[in-house]
């Protein structure tokens, strides 16, 4: 649930996502493994307690529950202890691979900013050149241009240049995926099928 909130308020790659539930899941296997491993050492610490109190007779129904629970947990101290250096392995390595993902994400919304600035660049620079090709062409097919064959010179290499960098721009539109997909054709009502009488 929270991941989810998360997921809607910062955009996470998928992938991320898919690496966070899994950590997610591991972090579920270490807390199972932490409460198993303390209710084992519970049952110990009181069984030992009440071994520490008075030890009694060896006949007594009392004394065989007792010695059958400290058996039945004693091998479960050395799990436990293994189970909670594993959980604490588990945990430095969440930790670890926890600072890799901000750093992805960080990455990914610097690349995210830088691809809307390109945006926004691609498009300025289109809206700065409309003009000058504008003139640039109106200069070259003005009667003072053809009297000026310097000035037409000057005309085309500002339509050349300005073409250049239309061409570049269009690269970078492409880069970061400004073209956008042709629509495909929507199906339109028969105006005379629906309203031609029956």
């Amino acid at each position: 649930m929270l991941l989810r909130l998360y997921r809607r308020a910062v955009p996470v790659p998928d992938d991320v996502v898919a690496e966070r539930r899994a950590l997610l899941r591991h972090i579920e296997g270490m807390v199972w493994l932490i409460v198993v491993g303390v209710v084992i050492l519970t049952t110990a610490g009181n069984v030992l307690l009440h071994l520490a109190k008075g030890f009694p007779t060896a006949h007594s129904l009392a004394a065989h529950a007792m010695w059958s629970v400290l058996i039945a947990g004693a091998p479960s101290i050395p799990a436990t202890i293994i189970i909670l250096r594993h959980a604490f392995r588990l945990s430095a390595q969440f930790g670890r691979q926890q600072v890799e993902l901000l750093e992805v994400q960080r990455r990914a919304m610097r690349l995210d900013g830088a691809m809307s600035v390109a945006r926004t660049a691609a498009h300025r620079v289109n809206n700065a050149l409309a003009p000058v090709v504008g003139y640039a062409e109106l200069l070259s097919i003005s009667p003072t241009a053809r009297d000026d064959p310097r000035l037409a010179d000057f005309a085309a290499r500002i339509i050349e240049g300005a073409e250049q960098a239309t061409a570049e721009v269009r690269r970078l539109q492409q880069i970061v995926r400004l073209e956008e997909e042709p629509n495909s054709p929507v199906p339109v009502l028969n105006m005379d099928a629906s309203t031609a009488p029956e």
